[in-house]
């Protein structure tokens, strides 16, 4: 049994096609909780003083999205709870699973799509080849 799974969202249908999956799974008495988390970037603006980092606005909208999943899968019997991360979206989620004991991660091979992914590069491909993940990753390919 999987104690704590970690579930990354970025907002998109994409990334959501591991929601059915991880229900699956919990409904088997696999998971005993589904972490949720959603990771809001930052940017540098430049002051006079120098960079100062910048949440972007999204903040707010990635809460209420991540209660709307949440509120879900709690009433199709998942135990299950969310957090707004910030910063790097692959290395937030590291350090998410390291600090939370994460038992498994399930995300999806994609997620936000196109100029986006090519600038920042493939979130699933930093956190699987990361040395710090020492939970098992479940990639769910949409």
């Amino acid at each position: 049994m999987y104690r704590k799974v970690l579930v990354p969202l970025d907002g998109s249908k994409t990334a959501e096609a591991v929601l059915a999956h991880v229900q699956k799974i919990a409904k088997e008495g696999l998971v005993g909780e589904v972490s949720l988390v959603k990771v809001v970037g930052r940017q540098m603006m430049m002051t006079d003083g120098g960079a100062m980092p910048v949440r972007l606005a999204d903040a707010e909208q990635s809460k209420k999205y991540l209660e709307i999943v949440e509120a879900d899968l709690r009433a199709k019997g998942c135990k299950v709870s969310s957090k707004l991360l910030e910063g790097d979206i692959a290395e937030a989620i590291v350090d998410f699973a390291r600090d939370n004991n994460v038992d498994l991660i399930v995300l999806a091979t994609h997620g936000d799509s196109g100029l986006k992914r090519a600038v920042f590069g493939s979130v699933a491909f930093k956190v699987l080849h990361d040395p710090h993940v020492k939970a098992p990753i479940l990639l769910i390919r949409p």
